[in-house]
């Protein structure tokens, strides 16, 4: 009975200091509405080691509710423990008629229930959110190291086991890590492993991997065949992860392979190095062979770069030939 006149008062008080506030007391305008600033919270999964579930197994104090009060109540006995190993789930309504006899229906306004809970008597829990911040400073760390370029990183959409429950042989927690590690949605292996490697459970999760980095845009509309020089290139901040491909390395003697609108990423496959013979032109064809070499002027019936085979035509005869281009406007049968 202490225990709940404690509680109550503690409400109580609250409620009186709130009603002694000068109605006339300024407000700061960014302060907005604020209410209670401490409670109790309930888990939604916990594991215990004695026969009785007390308070302090199950939920944990918040803001600025007074030590004294917690050391008081964490202790009170809400109801009998799983069998050993085995798991139960104690729903909203249970919880609250469990606090509603140690704690009578007053003091139970202090207690936030956030939902159902799992009990697992013996062995070990780890929570959602530990396991939330474990995988963002291990993703974090890997992904920093396997990116080739200063970029901003941000993981999200962390998919993990809300509570991962295991046994009393437990003793780390690895995680695998992917083959491949690329900005966008990555999957992960979480393994439970004993102190000399048997592997107790396996889950998997997931998470998203954003990668915002400078890559080089179209500054105006880019035409098939145009020459891409460094004024027709701006460097805009994108996100890897929805990049379709590798961004292009622009350097000099490249041209495009397709249209590239204004504002568009250039990829690496979008650009092409400039040939060494254009189709059209007149070029020099070398014939050579073991006692004879002759020269002379032939019309190059495709692009060519050093070392590639193409078509051209004896300008004097008309035949039509395969060459490899050997240098600028310079074609060689042999």
């Amino acid at each position: 009975m202490r225990l709940v006149f404690l509680l109550t008062a503690m409400l109580l008080a609250g409620v009186v200091l709130a009603a002694a506030s000068p109605a006339s007391a300024p407000v700061a305008a960014d302060a907005g509405l604020q209410g209670r600033g401490w409670a109790v919270v309930t888990r939604t999964a916990a594991v215990v080691g004695e026969a009785r579930v007390t308070l302090g197994d199950v939920a944990d104090p918040y803001g600025a509710f007074p030590a004294p009060t917690w050391e008081r109540i964490k202790g009170l006995e809400l109801f009998p423990a799983p069998d050993k190993g085995r798991q139960v789930v104690v729903n909203p309504e249970q919880m609250r008629a469990a606090l509603v006899q140690v704690l009578g229906e007053t003091g139970v306004d202090v207690v936030s229930i956030r939902g159902s809970l799992t009990l697992q008597r013996g062995g070990f829990v780890i929570q959602g959110a530990d396991l939330r911040r474990q995988l963002v400073a291990f993703l974090t760390e890997r992904a920093r190291a396997a990116m080739e370029q200063e970029g901003e990183l941000a993981v999200r959409d962390l998919a993990v086991p809300e509570a991962l429950f295991l046994p009393e042989d437990f003793s780390r927690l690895h995680i695998e890590e992917p083959k491949s590690l690329q900005p966008g949605k990555t999957h992960l292996r979480l393994k439970a492993v004993t102190a000399d490697g048997r592997v107790l459970r396996s889950v998997t999760a997931s998470a998203f991997l954003d990668f915002w980095v400078a890559v080089p845009c179209a500054a105006r509309p880019i035409n098939t065949g145009d020459t891409v020089t460094p004024e027709m290139i701006a460097h805009e901040r994108k996100n890897l992860a929805y990049l379709r491909g590798e961004p292009a390395r622009i350097r000099t003697g490249a041209r495009a392979k397709r249209p590239i609108g204004q504002g568009q990423p250039v990829y690496a496959d979008d650009l092409e190095a400039l040939p060494v013979v254009v189709k059209g032109s007149t070029v020099q064809l070398f014939y050579e062979g073991s006692n004879v070499r002759l020269v002379i002027d032939a019309q190059a019936l495709a692009d060519g770069r050093y070392g590639d085979v193409i078509p051209v035509r004896n300008l004097q005869s008309g035949a039509q030939v395969q060459a490899t281009v050997t240098g600028d406007a310079t074609v060689v049968v042999r």
